[in-house]
């Protein structure tokens, strides 16, 4: 059937989501019905019509195809008129799958074979009959690598099932004890899964190192893996427990992405982290993030609401104290702020002092994959804070360097909106970036050294314009390195300097002296070496431009 003003779009994540469990062609495989679908409760208006069509297609073996398709009109999940409505606002639909879609996945993690980054939702009319479609987007199936067909994943499910059933066995055999069971639970998935990341891993496993079956049958996972891992064999035990998605700050200082547990014993709420205690097994340490307590958790963990780029936050159970909370008492939600607080657009607080305010969100579907930065000094935007205090905004960003394995400090600069694509506001600068993993933000009252546009400006004067020409005791305040979890865009290699320069003029027929300056260690094809600062001169006929090939050395 031929489908008018259809759009499909495919959500990709900023940590790869849950993967999905269901059959077909009349073996229907049992769904996990333990799960306390917690993320579900979070859930409001058609968000919760998109889940529970999702829960269908799970439970009536639709996921298990990789290719079957749901209407949720035809299905009876919402009215043609429902449908309707999101015609004129394509992205509010969006919104709503991605926040059914992020809640759907961290309830069910046992669902290990469906990539929810390449299942789609697409909206198109029929005549005068609407329909909202969940199925694939702009991939062949929205399988998980690794599966091609049904039949393979009813084996992986067999295999999973056997596992999960042998740990349940134990746990329950070892121990009356919920916190006994939990521990034999935790320790049975870091004695048999080794960390792994999809580049490392053994051949035909880098799509389930994030999976929960990754973990319990491949015995290879990322810190996913063995999140969801823990929670499918709770789920199995009737153990109340979640998923949690943020960061986990390193000994160097560092945040990097990471996800865990928490888990629910006699109505309070405790941290498993079974990446770490794998990390520090063997070690006085290694029980460390076994049912921790708060003050133990937020050492290093810091909770992030926010699951994907569909923006939705979801709340996290509050953890219990060191004395273990009041008996009794109601757990207040944890907001997931990575250092403050949220407002009601998203923007988690990463710093905030003598006037200067910096907010974070991750970027939306539109956006694209980058961290969104809300920059404002006294309640003012940039030229607001030039016209009414006299002072400047400037930032300064750190780039990965892979050829020598650090970050690259770049030049303070003023952090003028109007070159930027984004929307600007009188009250703030957004700054949106994708490749520098720590920005730094100032106020200074040193102006410029010229304008910083206009068209009879060159290159020189623009560059010279546009860096800040003073230091750091010219500063009003500065935030230090803040963490940008979406800088992990890594460019490729270019040349800082040529001789003779890209626009100079060469004659046909001589020989030519060619020296380029690369940003980093580069290799020619043929073999020969080339320095990090430089690229061996070579000479070599214009007219045979094949004789000197460089590309990037695989680090």
């Amino acid at each position: 059937m031929r489908r008018t003003r259809i759009f499909a779009v495919m959500l990709a994540l900023l940590l790869v989501l849950p993967y999905g469990m269901a059959g077909a062609g009349g073996s229907v495989y049992a769904a996990n019905t333990n799960a306390s679908r917690y993320y579900y409760s979070q859930l409001k208006g058609d968000a919760k019509i998109i889940y529970d069509a999702m829960y269908e297609m799970y439970v009536q073996g639709i996921f298990k195809t990789g290719t079957q398709e749901y209407d949720l009109v035809e299905k009876g999940h919402m009215t043609s008129e429902q449908a309707a409505r999101y015609e004129t606002d394509k992205d509010e639909l969006l919104r709503q799958y991605g926040a059914a879609r992020d809640a759907f996945y961290a309830d069910y993690p046992d669902i290990f074979y469906v990539d929810f980054s390449n299942l789609s939702v697409s909206m198109s009319k029929s005549g005068d009959v609407y329909k909202v479609v969940l199925g694939i987007g702009r991939t062949e199936n929205y399988f998980v690598e690794g599966f091609a067909d049904t039949q393979q994943v009813e084996r992986a499910e067999k295999e999973q099932d056997a596992r999960i059933s042998e740990i349940v066995k134990g746990a329950k055999g070892n121990s009356s004890s919920v916190r006994e069971q939990v521990a034999y639970v935790y320790n049975a998935i870091i004695d048999n899964t080794e960390y792994r990341l999809d580049t490392n891993c053994d051949a035909g496993n880098a799509g389930h190192v994030r999976t929960s079956y990754g973990a319990l049958v491949k015995g290879q996972s990322l810190c996913e893996g063995y999140a969801r891992a823990v929670k499918t064999v709770l789920d199995a035990m009737g153990i109340n427990s979640v998923l949690v998605q943020g960061n986990y700050r390193a000994p160097d200082g560092s945040d990097n992405l990471h996800m865990w547990n928490y888990v629910q014993i006699d109505g309070k709420w405790y941290g498993v982290d079974a990446t770490a205690g794998d990390g520090m097994k063997g070690t006085v340490d290694s029980g460390k993030y076994l049912l921790a307590d708060r003050s133990v958790m937020d050492s290093n963990h810091k909770p992030n609401g926010v699951m994907s780029g569909s923006g939705f936050r979801f709340t996290y159970p509050q953890l219990s104290g060191p004395e273990g909370g009041s008996e009794g008492e109601e757990p207040e939600p944890d907001t997931g702020n990575t250092d403050g607080d949220t407002d009601e657009d998203g923007y988690e607080k990463r710093f905030d002092k003598e006037g200067l305010l910096v907010q974070y969100r991750n970027g939306t579907e539109s956006e694209g994959a980058v961290g969104v930065f809300k920059v404002s000094y006294k309640g003012m935007g940039y030229q607001n804070a030039v016209d009414r205090e006299g002072v400047y905004m400037l930032a300064r960003f750190y780039q990965y360097m892979p050829g020598t394995g650090e970050y690259e400090v770049g030049s303070w600069g003023y952090a003028d909106p109007k070159p930027f694509m984004m929307p600007q506001h009188a009250d703030a600068l957004l700054l949106a970036n994708g490749n520098s993993r720590y920005i730094e933000f100032a106020v200074t009252k040193k102006a410029p050294a010229g304008p910083l546009y206009g068209g009879d400006l060159t290159a020189e004067e623009l560059e010279k314009n546009w860096k800040f020409q003073g230091t750091e005791a010219d500063f009003i305040v500065s935030t230090g390195k803040l963490d940008n979890p979406k800088g992990t865009f890594v460019p490729s290699p270019f040349a800082r300097k040529l001789t003779p320069n890209n626009t100079s003029f060469i004659s046909c027929g001589k020989k030519y002296h060619i020296t380029a300056v690369f940003n980093e260690q580069l290799v020619e094809i043929n073999g020969q070496k080339a320095g990090y600062k430089y690229i061996g001169v070579k000479n070599f006929p214009v007219r045979d431009p094949g004789a000197l090939r460089l590309s990037r050395r695989p680090f």
